[in-house]
């Protein structure tokens, strides 16, 4: 997770969302002063929010250990030692998470609405890097410069953690195409996923030598062919001219994407893209279960 996806997070939390009541009464079967606390589970709701990012664990952790975790109702009594406790860690979470808010809000600008964040594979040494960035070049710019589509892309930085990179895509259509190809390409690596599941079975019957490479071939011949389908169907999409050498560029660009995103690449359009556009990328979540577009482009829908 980046910072721009953990300042989305808690960007609308606020530090009051962390605040409990605590109204001291006298128990007169304990004969000692006590705690009512309240409202726990908004204070819970908060928290598990902020637990999210992945980045306040130890905290958050002694807080789930903590009383406040203890009841399944929107106030407990509590003595006040443990009350003093549930004060003092609460108030170090607060103090973290809205020093770190502050500090996202003050060094770091919201990515343009047609940017995308692309992750790339983790990688052993700088050939291996640079080959991936030239997967990238060919998955990417080529196919945005083709006739009619006419985009450009503008690299705008790189971000901390794994290796992200932020890319200005100039043009509509051109995002419009990356989203597809990238779409294609998790459609792809689907078929491919499945393909793996067969060969595993395979391995498990009594099957012949033969018929086990007669059955993975037919994978792969299924596979080639769905590559030309998904770039066929996005060249028709995009009204791309219709030129040899144009449709290769498209299968190059899916069957690079299937293979960058096997090594473990995701593409993640800008937190403030356009929904319209934004819903054409895959996202991890959707991928196991992601359909072909082609049948919705042969209605004739048009980009």
């Amino acid at each position: 997770m980046n910072l721009i996806e953990v300042f989305e997070i808690i960007k609308d939390i606020n530090p009051s969302d962390l605040d409990l009541s605590y109204e001291v009464y006298f128990n007169p079967n304990k004969n000692e002063n006590r705690y009512q606390i309240s409202p726990i589970k908004n204070v819970q709701y908060y928290i598990n929010i902020i637990g999210k990012t992945g980045l306040f664990d130890d905290q958050i952790g002694t807080i789930k250990h903590s009383i406040l975790y203890t009841t399944d109702t929107d106030s407990i009594d509590t003595s006040i030692a443990e009350a003093d406790n549930l004060k003092a860690i609460l108030t170090n979470l607060k103090s973290t998470v809205f020093a770190f808010k502050t500090y996202l809000e003050n060094n770091i600008n919201l990515d343009e609405g047609s940017s995308i964040r692309i992750k790339l594979p983790a990688a052993d040494d700088f050939d291996e890097l640079g080959k991936y960035i030239n997967d990238l070049k060919r998955s990417i710019s080529l196919p945005i410069r083709l006739d009619g589509i006419d985009g450009d892309i503008k690299i705008l930085r790189g971000e901390p953690g794994s290796i992200w990179l932020v890319v200005l895509v100039v043009g509509q259509r051109a995002l419009k195409l990356i989203a597809e190809l990238c779409w294609s390409a998790a459609v792809v690596r689907r078929k491919h996923l499945e393909a793996d599941i067969m060969v595993q079975q395979l391995r498990e019957l009594k099957l012949s030598n033969d018929m086990r490479e007669a059955v993975i071939n037919a994978q792969k011949l299924a596979i080639n062919t769905l590559i030309d389908a998904e770039a066929s169907a996005v060249m028709h999409s995009f009204d791309i001219p219709s030129k040899n050498e144009s449709l290769e560029h498209l299968k190059l660009s899916i069957k690079t994407l299937d293979e960058l995103m096997s090594k473990g690449a995701e593409f993640r359009p800008a937190l403030n893209m356009e929904e319209s556009v934004s819903t054409l990328f895959p996202t991890k979540e959707n991928t196991p279960l992601i359909q072909s577009r082609i049948n919705q482009i042969s209605e004739g829908e048009k980009q």
